[in-house]
């Protein structure tokens, strides 16, 4: 059952994560491959919850429940006498049947996230991959076998209603978008929303950051990231304002100022910040020792990078 304690593991830290049990500005490592939309805003978007309830709440309890179904049995042995209508005991067929219901239902939202994932959302988010690579998991685990007839009624009725409650999720969810998309359609008098900028760099650049531009330049050298993202920040910070208006930096969120996102999207951009130099390209963050090594300039002796702005 490890895939269970992964998800279990997995649907806990998102929990902790989520209400600030992490300590304050925790930020939830990005798994979103490609995209412009990070899985901060995955899990904390409109569809991350049903009915004011974060759905990773619901998966918790469910990888946890899965768990004390499969321990029932050997924990309540004493109970274990006699057989009931599939052949097995009472404690046994109740387990048997939770299980069943359970995994299935597990693996059919699954399904149901993933296509909103893909066909709404329209993003690759990692921690949602997982998670749902374990439900599979779990109701391929259990249904792989031969199971009575009875325990096969529950299990497909308890998937049949899993079906149901997608869909009323689904409808209710996209409803609650529709009208907030509405709201803010006439809130800005049908003007187009305001695009957000990134942070202001508030260092300057050394003449060491500069020296670097002038092969960062000769080496046609981009710079990809979101106006969300901490680490283009610190990427920026690292270099100075005066360094970042010589080198040109390419936003691929879509509501972001300036986007770019077709660009990104047709360079397959996988994360951000990423690097193009020399017409390859350099995922994650770079030290200046780094970014010095890959446009060909020797590093001297470490000396200030940048200072605060005044």
């Amino acid at each position: 059952w490890k895939p269970n304690a992964v998800g279990l593991l997995e649907t806990a830290f998102l929990n902790a994560n989520k209400f600030g049990l992490l300590g304050a500005g925790s930020e939830l490592p990005n798994l979103c491959l490609g995209g412009t939309v990070s899985c901060s805003q995955v899990l904390n978007g409109p569809w991350s919850m049903a009915f004011g309830v974060p759905l990773t709440i619901p998966g918790m309890l469910a990888y946890a429940t899965v768990i004390m179904l499969a321990l029932v049995p050997f924990l309540a042995s004493d109970q274990r006498d006699g057989t009931g209508e599939s052949g097995v005991s009472p404690i046994e067929e109740w387990s048997q049947n939770g299980l069943a219901g359970l995994t299935l239902s597990m693996a059919v939202f699954s399904g149901y996230l993933i296509s909103v994932l893909a066909f709404k959302i329209k993003a690759a988010c990692g921690w949602c991959f997982v998670s749902a690579s374990c439900s599979l998991f779990l109701a391929g685990f259990t249904w792989n076998r031969r199971l009575p007839l009875p325990t096969v009624k529950v299990g497909l009725s308890s998937g049949a209603m899993a079906v149901l409650g997608a869909g009323v999720i689904f409808a209710t969810t996209s409803t609650q978008v529709a009208i907030a998309d509405a709201q803010t359609y006439l809130a800005t008098g049908g003007a187009q929303m305001e695009l957000q900028a990134p942070p202001a760099i508030t260092t300057h650049s050394s003449d060491r950051v500069m020296k670097l531009v002038k092969y960062l330049e000769k080496s046609d050298a981009k710079m990809y990231g979101a106006f969300w993202c901490s680490h283009c920040y610190d990427q920026k910070q690292t270099l100075g304002a005066e360094a970042m208006r010589s080198i040109p930096y390419i936003e691929c969120a879509k509501d972001g100022a300036n986007s770019q996102r077709k660009l990104c999207q047709e360079k397959d951009i996988p994360g951000y910040p990423t690097w193009e130099i020399d017409g390859k390209y350099h995922p994650g963050e770079q030290t200046l020792d780094e970014l010095e090594e890959l446009v060909g300039l020797k590093a001297k002796a470490a000396t200030p990078l940048t200072t605060e702005l005044p």
